[in-house]
């Protein structure tokens, strides 16, 4: 879908992600970005107006340069969970924005660790967000035990903490902020230190992705089923190695355990990382999942353990709650999670007591349904994890023949990958592995290899603002790694959108062209800008040299 210049014009300058933050003083704090895409600096006033009584908030003066501008100001108290707020942009007395919005609540100063837990790092990263005003101008100080630091603030920023002096366990971190006038602020967060056991596997809870043998990974999961008189299993791994799998998820038949363990240790072999689900993990006494535990600790490439499927079904909240502890106390150093339904996320099933957010939603479980469907599920999950920094995984449908009537197009495969990832997915599996036609598995394999070449890139660290694309109905995400900014886009609609302009973050210099990855062509980056067409159910994955 191509939209008008003449609305993207009106378009050009506006709010983004708003946030309300209470003060001590009762009063509160508004934040957000101004985007500024009219490609001149600008100078502003911007007011906030309760809509319900009309009553004036708060106002500042702003400096705009092109692109994205934060903004604080200060505000009365206004009814925030049930009155929008009216955002208005003036200069010379003119409105360039009238903009209603409902700030999300949010905490004015925050910290995590980059990691769940640490093992023999010689340090710690702490990641700070501080929405006080002019927070450059402010020291942040750590403490945690008898360890200190201290660092310059900003909106954004770390804290590296040397771990050598600080036993095992778990340790209250705190954080404060000092100004001229002393201090100004305080945070609290967790900070786990665990003895060294290879492979283990940890949250980076920056990305919401799992680490494992000390790198970001977004596992792509055929399923694969373990039966009790399997005897193929060795030529099972060996088929997926082949085929360039680096991971798997098998779901253990009831008496197939050994077998499963053969699996294990013949894709532990073949470098092939598997995510374990067995089904009978959820009758097992304490007794029997230590044992569990302890065989899945012999394993260097476990990712993670699925302790019970789609709950919400069939027990009660407690018990599951009650369930996933009692694994996780035996399972201390991998992932335990439960899969869920689109009505558990949503409702917090089991208080949402699961170290992995993760969702089955198939696209062929009836007629008619769109990959926009199956996508838009995401962002549930997205909202639902931010505040712990959970990782979301999609159960998505590869071949499901012996349930549903169909199952999914080369280009829906393409599109329901993508999509996912554009809205933040890192982690996917697909039921029940593989796809039976030609077509579609050629597609499959084409999807593994294009994620694991994207893996580092999808999962880098570096921070960078969003691309801004003229098709506000295309997802997609932006990132920067290795000296190159990447823009990875998926039409989730089965309709082509032409001559969609990408617009690429500014502050940033780029090269005179893009490489538009697994096509084999390039296109041309003029100010900051490419153009390209989307086919339905598409995805582009752009890719462009920083200078």
């Amino acid at each position: 879908m191509k939209i008008p210049q003449e609305i993207v014009r009106n378009y050009a300058i506006g709010i983004s992600v708003p946030k309300v933050s209470a003060l001590k003083d009762g009063r509160y704090q508004l934040s957000g970005v101004v985007e500024n895409n009219t490609g001149k600096e600008l100078r502003v006033t911007l007011s906030a107006t309760d809509s319900k009584d009309s009553k004036t908030l708060g106002s500042a003066d702003l400096s705009l340069k092109k692109g994205n501008n934060p903004f604080t100001m200060t505000a009365a108290g206004g009814d925030f969970k049930n009155s929008p707020v009216i955002f208005t942009l003036k200069t010379g007395g003119k409105d360039l924005c009238v903009q209603y919005a409902r700030p999300e609540e949010f905490s004015l100063f925050s910290a995590y660790t980059h990691l769940n837990y640490y093992m023999n790092e010689p340090e710690a990263l702490f990641r700070v967000s501080c929405a006080l005003e002019k927070p450059e101008t402010l020291t942040a100080r750590l403490q945690c035990g008898s360890l200190q630091t201290e660092s310059k603030a900003a909106e954004e920023f770390t804290i590296r903490l040397p771990l050598k002096d600080l036993p095992d366990g778990t340790h209250e971190a705190v954080v404060e902020l000092y100004g001229k006038s002393g201090k100004v602020a305080e945070t609290k967060t967790v900070l786990v230190r665990k003895p060294f056991r290879k492979g283990a596997v940890r949250i980076n809870q920056h990305r919401r992705c799992l680490v494992a043998d000390g790198k970001n990974i977004l596992p792509f999961m055929p399923l694969i089923s373990i039966w009790p008189f399997q005897k193929n299993r060795e030529d099972v791994v060996k088929f997926l190695a082949e085929n360039g799998f680096k991971s798997v998820m098998i779901v253990i038949s009831r008496n197939a355990v050994d077998n499963a363990k053969k699996f294990m240790e013949a894709a532990e072999k073949q470098g092939i990382k598997v995510l374990y689900w067995d089904g009978q993990t959820r009758t097992m006494t304490d007794e029997q999942l230590a044992q569990q535990a302890g065989m899945l600790g012999g394993y260097s490439n476990i990712l993670a353990n699925l302790v019970i499927d789609e709950p919400e079904l069939y027990t009660k909240s407690d018990e599951t709650k009650a369930l996933l502890s009692r694994v996780r106390a035996k399972s201390p150093y991998y992932p335990v999670f439960m899969n869920n339904t689109v009505i558990g996320i949503p409702n917090r099933f089991a208080d949402l007591n699961t170290d992995i957010l993760m969702l089955d939603d198939y696209l062929t479980n009836k007629e008619n349904r769109t990959v926009r469907e199956i996508v838009d599920q995401m962002d549930i999950l997205w909202k639902a994890g931010k505040s712990e920094h959970k990782p979301c995984y999609y159960f998505l449908v590869g071949n499901n023949m012996h349930n549903h009537y169909r199952e999914p197009t080369a280009a829906e495969q393409v599109a329901e990958t993508y999509g996912s990832i554009a809205a933040n997915c890192t982690g996917l599996t697909y039921f029940m592995g593989i796809p039976s036609y030609p077509e579609h598995w050629k597609a499959y394999l084409a999807l593994n290899r294009e994620i694991l070449a994207l893996n580092d890139v999808i999962l880098s660290d570096e921070t960078v603002p969003e691309a801004a694309l003229s098709d506000a109905t295309l997802r997609h995400i932006t990132r920067k790694h290795g000296g190159y900014l990447y823009v990875i886009a998926a039409n989730i609609d089965n309709h082509p959108s032409s001559d969609v302009v990408v617009t690429l973050p500014s502050g940033l210099k780029y090269d005179d062209s893009a490489e538009a990855m697994f096509e084999n062509r390039r296109l041309k980056v003029s100010n900051g800008k490419l153009t390209d067409s989307f086919p339905g159910y598409s995805r582009r994955v752009y890719k462009v040299k920083l200078r």
